[in-house]
């Protein structure tokens, strides 16, 4: 638990807030839930297209081992596949 100072209603007030030092455990999607996505995607681009959009996605395991926890503010973005991720 950290305490911070919260605004609520435009008055400041004292919170304690449970914070993360890092996120662990994420599981891969299952294959029915992939199946899904893939089926709902091939019918607006070609298959091709999809299965290697889907494969480097799944592919990209690094992201999600040890991600370090951070508030937004003090967070460094960064362009990624024309996105602003932060």
């Amino acid at each position: 638990l950290q305490p911070i100072q919260a605004r609520i209603g435009g008055e400041t007030v004292e919170a304690e807030v449970l914070l993360p030092r890092t996120i662990h455990g994420f599981a891969s999607p299952t294959d029915a839930y992939m199946a899904r996505i893939r089926y709902g995607l091939t019918g607006f681009y070609p298959v091709a297209l999809v299965d290697a959009v889907i494969r480097a996605a799944l592919d990209r395991r690094w992201l999600f081992d040890g991600l370090p926890a951070q508030w937004a503010a003090d967070a460094r973005p960064r362009m990624e596949y024309g996105t602003l991720f932060r």
